[in-house]
């Protein structure tokens, strides 16, 4: 079954058996978004995608780089903005959270698990480093080992359930 979701200049998007929601979406949006209704209506997951627009010019042609003049904005420097959507959606849901935007690093990806994602999705990191992947899930499992745990899953959502949060 596919719910029928839309916000205005399409911040919000569909998809059959998730709902993706774009980093434009504010705590406030989140709040009506993300109520119970979402999980009735037979969404599985949430998946937050953390590409903000963004505009480079060229200043020798004082003119846009990109052809409609605005693109997404991907890499390290969006993951502070998608470790808070996560955060803010871990809150309300209890739906399994997908989140991606910056992940270079098992560090990077357990951040997002500790803030409330179930999952982690790897984007831009590959084209530096085709191997991100495989280095970040061996990064997680000994960091599982370390810890003495029995699953990552024991650690989704970990830093919301710290005293004064």
């Amino acid at each position: 079954m596919q719910f029928d979701l839309v916000i205005k200049n399409g911040v919000v998007y569909t998809e059959e058996g998730f709902h993706r929601l774009n980093v434009g979406v504010r705590g406030e949006k989140i709040a009506v978004l993300a109520q119970p209704d979402v999980e009735l209506e037979g969404a599985d997951a949430l998946y937050t995608t953390n590409t903000p627009l963004g505009m480079k010019i060229d200043w020798r042609t004082r003119r846009p780089v990109l052809g409609s003049g605005q693109g997404p904005i991907c890499g390290p420097a969006v993951r502070p903005v998608g470790v808070l959507r996560t955060w803010e959606l871990y809150k309300r849901v209890r739906l399994p959270i997908i989140a991606s935007g910056g992940i270079c690093t098992w560090e990077d990806a357990l951040e997002y698990i500790l803030a409330g994602a179930t999952a982690v999705g790897v984007g831009s990191a590959q084209f530096v480093y085709p191997d991100a992947v495989s280095a970040i899930l061996q990064g997680l499992e000994r960091y599982v080992l370390d810890q003495h745990l029995t699953s990552i899953l024991d650690l989704v959502g970990a830093a919301q359930k710290v005293p004064n949060n």
